[in-house]
């Protein structure tokens, strides 16, 4: 690579750690961008090479990081590339993945990489494709949400009329103790939705940790609702009925 070339678009996202959609993710194609820097007159041209979706970008609010060793372009800008390549919820998945604040000590130093104010920032003034889906994502961005489903069982509530849930929400015994940190929670009425994931089930010490944990969120009156996406009327449409009824159980009304 020269030294103007970042990886960009999907290449980029994939070193951000962004969760993608499976085709997206094998798809085998590498984004390779000629950055423009600050002073240059000309133009970089594109990369011209077998294998590589090359491009030019000119824009000088983005900026060359390096990420596991490689130039990409920054977070915000990669967010950005994504807006007319994926649907709207995995746009709000790559941004929640962005700003998330980790709650874990091992996690990385540098999180979260970007904040939604840093995106709204650098949507602004774009005209490219993407532009709607991007405004409409910016909406629906939380730091809270650890997975890309996580982000899809979210809005899947949300666009069924149910009430927006509080995202890691502390859960405790009576006496103080700290139990867990609750993926989807509606505090006001005790119900708790999460999102089991497949290493919930292929790891033997998780999944009995994940029972002793269920057993004592239910033992302080939580209404703990589970999906698992290999269960059968596990949608997110199933979800959404399972969570409605709980809350209605629990005194909401829509």
């Amino acid at each position: 690579m020269r030294d103007v070339d970042v990886f960009s678009h999907t290449t980029a996202a994939l070193l951000w750690g962004v969760p993608l959609p499976v085709a997206l993710e094998q798809a085998g194609l590498i984004h390779v961008a000629a950055h423009t820097r600050p002073g240059r007159v000309i133009p970089q041209t594109r990369p011209r090479v077998r294998g590589v979706v090359g491009h030019e970008l000119s824009d000088r609010r983005i900026r060359r990081c390096i990420r596991h060793g490689l130039p990409v372009t920054d977070a915000a800008t990669t967010w950005l590339q994504l807006a007319p390549l994926v649907s709207l919820h995995d746009l709000v998945a790559a941004g929640d993945h962005l700003v998330l604040t980790p709650r874990h000590e091992n996690s990385e130093l540098d999180r979260p990489f970007t904040t939604v104010a840093d995106l709204a920032a650098r949507v602004v003034g774009f005209r490219g494709r993407g532009r709607r889906t991007a405004d409409a994502a910016l909406g629906l961005i939380r730091d809270g949400a650890e997975s890309r489903r996580e982000t899809h069982l979210r809005l899947a509530l949300v666009e069924a009329g149910l009430p927006e849930p509080e995202l890691q929400h502390p859960i405790a015994h009576a006496d103080g103790r700290f139990i867990a940190y609750g993926d989807m929670a509606y505090p006001r009425y005790g119900v708790l939705v999460e999102y089991d994931g497949q290493q919930h089930r292929e790891d033997s010490r998780q999944y009995h940790r994940d029972v002793e944990r269920h057993d004592e969120i239910i033992a302080e009156g939580w209404l703990h609702i589970r999906v698992d996406k290999h269960a059968p009327r596990s949608g997110p449409g199933s979800a959404a009925a399972r969570t409605r009824s709980a809350l209605t159980a629990r005194g909401w009304r829509s």
